[in-house]
């Protein structure tokens, strides 16, 4: 069995890598367009690969202009990645996204 993903990520990191900034990550995330891998005890979010990549595609996409006519608030589940299924912490490696051909 694959190892389980690293969760070791805080706000600020995924902020630098992304190049978006936390407000932005932070906004996301209160409208469920993404979901942090989990919490520390202090109640910060903490950020895996997985979300990194969610994060590099809105980036990229919004970057392509691609997503100007349609607000990406409310698209929870519009693109093909696992948001919403992804479990706590150590508990195993998300299903592969697939991504639909162009």
């Amino acid at each position: 069995m694959p190892a389980a993903p690293k969760c070791d990520k805080k706000i600020g990191d995924i902020a630098k890598s992304t190049g978006l900034s936390v407000k932005t990550i932070r906004f996301y995330c209160d409208k469920g367009l993404l979901n942090p891998a989990g919490r520390t005890e202090g109640k910060y979010r903490l950020f895996d690969e997985t979300s990194e990549l969610e994060l590099k595609l809105v980036r990229s996409l919004r970057s392509l202009d691609a997503l100007r006519a349609t607000p990406i608030v409310g698209m929870t589940g519009a693109l093909p990645l696992p948001v919403a299924k992804r479990g706590k912490c150590g508990e195993g490696v998300p299903k592969a996204a697939t991504v639909p051909q162009l």
